[in-house]
């Protein structure tokens, strides 16, 4: 793992590619078949995966605050940019009929759904400044408390809430007052307790092994619900147990594997960086291209079984997603600079 911890971490720039992918899937696995529920179960390790990554690099960073008030600053900024295309576009095809202030703010500040993640994103670093000192003066016990706590009222009773099936539970975090959603926080000390501590190998291997079964339980239960009629997005959650522990063996799997390759190919690196850098635009832009092919294309497209249509329409739109977005960083630096 030395060579990793030097200089540029080329196991994030997989981590990226690989959980780029898994988003665009979940949006392209909608349908309530069993194998669209499935892969969108499964692909739900992807979102997490991200937010490690972020606690991996900002929790130890010497970085003031406000750098993070700009990131938030430039984080909305995109937010309102990407909306704001998405909103030209319902436009320009007759979905947007109501152009007031209030249907305009509306959009922008709240459609497309996709940018949740940015206020999410948001969020964490405002909380980064505080978060920080922890990380920096918990002792390993005090961190894996830290890291309990957050887990259990953040993914574990945040899934019975969700429920709906467990009215007592439903009524004693309403007494406590906490917040729901601590799943992200604890994915975000996550990536802070790897970066300062690390995992011994015997740990990997049972998160490995928690990760796999919670995941195929998850599918299993999601996909019996369905055929019962009952609500079936109970594991779909990005704070469900499942998505958790996937996100985390996910981060550590890359982590082992790319700790043991050569990075000495130095254009393969930088086109693997280039690709990297490029899934935040993947993120922002692959609903339009989506939309774009059922626009174009849908009456001409192939009737596939899901099995096979939803890992090849995801395919499909990270590669558009990816190219579009590369070409426009390509672009970008053939301009002249003043």
């Amino acid at each position: 793992m030395k060579q990793m911890q030097q200089g540029h971490i080329y196991a994030f720039d997989v981590m990226r590619l690989v959980a780029a992918f898994f988003v665009v899937m979940i949006h392209c696995a909608a349908s309530r078949s069993v194998s669209g529920l499935v892969y969108n179960t499964v692909a739900r390790f992807s979102v997490p995966v991200f937010v490690l990554i972020s606690g991996y690099i900002l929790l130890p960073s010497d970085r003031e605050t406000g750098y993070f008030l700009q990131k938030c600053a430039r984080t909305f900024g995109t937010l309102l940019l990407t909306a704001g295309l998405y909103a030209c576009y319902q436009l320009l095809t007759g979905r947007m009929v109501d152009t007031g202030v209030k249907a305009l703010m509306k959009t922008l500040l709240c459609e497309p759904s996709h940018l949740w993640y940015l206020y999410a994103a948001m969020a964490l670093y405002l909380l980064t400044p505080l978060l920080r000192v922890f990380h920096r003066h918990a002792r390993q016990q005090e961190y894996v408390y830290a890291l309990a706590v957050c887990f259990f009222f953040g993914s574990v009773v945040y899934t019975l809430v969700y429920s709906g099936w467990f009215p007592v539970v439903n009524q004693l975090m309403d007494n406590t007052k906490l917040p729901g959603p601590l799943g992200f926080v604890a994915l975000y000390l996550t990536g802070g307790y790897l970066a300062r501590f690390g995992v011994a190998k015997p740990v990997r291997r049972w998160i490995y092994g928690l990760a796999a079964a919670a995941t195929a339980a998850a599918a299993a239960a999601t996909c019996f619900l369905s055929a019962r009629g009952v609500r079936a997005d109970l594991f779909l959650s990005f704070f469900a147990p499942n998505a958790v522990l996937g996100g985390t063996a996910v981060f550590l799997l890359v982590q082992q594997l790319c700790g043991s390759c050569a990075w000495e190919h130095p254009r393969r690196n930088r086109i693997l960086t280039a690709f990297a850098s490029a899934t935040a635009g993947v993120y922002l832009l692959h609903p339009l291209w989506m939309q774009l092919l059922q626009d174009w294309f849908g009456p001409w497209l192939p009737a596939l079984a899901p099995v096979w249509s939803i890992p090849l329409r995801t395919l499909t739109v990270f590669t558009l997603s990816l190219a579009t977005v590369v070409s426009l960083q390509r672009l970008r630096r053939l301009l002249p600079h003043q």
